[in-house]
């Protein structure tokens, strides 16, 4: 885990809270208990001192990965929120406990522009980390339907087909056969024009693979959760189920703390755990 918003005296809003650049290291391959998670607190200096940005793992050889952060609110330092300045390079070596970052410059790699609350998922068997969606970070709540493919190899951002609609606070996975999976999040609504959650009964696939991919809508069935926004979204080991927890409504007015199990197969919903504390 990496940066975010810190309020231990809870006198701000969700987002005035200051930036944190901390990077935190969990260990995973033993079950522990959420209360007293075995945490690894490692501080470097400089480092994206971003909230509502993405991380992703490139790959990586023993204990040393590396990882791309994208996007996110800079905080005060960051005057200018629409700049396309946000890729940071990671090196962690789990072992020893350490990060390296670098910020990389203006337009690195034909980065896009800097976003809120997008998604990333990947990378897949080509190499490739896709970014999908997100929020524009100057206050003019601009919403991005534009996909960018972040290949690991030439550390170039391409796009590919823009999403059949604007999203943000949405969930993405990048299934074993190369199939991008985008649901829920927010749009906005052709009706009132204001920030609507888009329900999780309907869920864009995109075939990377393919030499001309287009998005596809698929319907989600079974009684699934509520549409909401900044839940989180996990694929399994096998790739045919995901697992998701939380999230709140379009305005963060009220929050879910349910799980549910997706069969990415049948494309179904079932509930797996009933509502608990609220988290988003």
């Amino acid at each position: 885990m990496q940066g975010g918003k810190t309020d231990s005296s809870g006198a701000f809003t969700y987002t005035s809270a200051p930036n944190s650049g901390d990077t935190l290291l969990i260990p995973l391959d033993n079950a522990f208990t959420a209360s007293s998670a075995p945490i690894t607190l490692v501080n470097t200096t400089p480092s994206p001192q971003y909230a509502f940005h993405t991380l992703s793992t490139l790959g990586g050889t023993g204990s040393v990965w590396d990882v791309l952060s994208f996007g996110g609110d800079g905080g005060p330092s960051e005057p200018t929120q629409t700049q396309a300045d946000s890729a940071w390079k990671g090196k962690i070596d789990v072992a020893k406990g350490t990060v390296e970052w670098t910020h990389e410059a203006n337009g690195w790699g034909n980065q896009p522009m800097r976003r809120l609350y997008h998604s990333a998922a990947g990378p897949g068997d080509d190499g490739k980390v896709y970014i999908t969606g997100g929020l524009k970070g100057d206050g003019s709540g601009a919403i991005f339907s534009d996909v960018y493919a972040y290949d690991v190899g030439s550390s170039t951002f391409e796009p590919v087909p823009d999403l059949p609609q604007g999203t943000y606070g949405h969930n993405s996975l990048l299934l074993p056969n190369g199939t991008l999976f985008v649901i829920g999040g927010v749009s906005t609504s052709a009706r009132t024009g204001n920030a609507a959650s888009i329900p999780l009964s309907n869920a864009y696939l995109l075939d990377t693979t393919a030499g001309s991919p287009t998005w596809e809508e698929r319907t989600v069935g079974g009684t699934g959760p509520s549409a909401r926004r900044g839940a989180t979204l996990v694929l399994n080991e096998a790739g045919d189920r995901a697992f998701f927890f939380g999230g709140g409504d379009a305005t963060y007015s009220s929050s879910w703390g349910d799980g549910w199990e997706l069969d990415l197969g049948s494309s179904t919903w079932k509930e797996v755990s009933a509502a608990g504390e609220g988290m988003t």
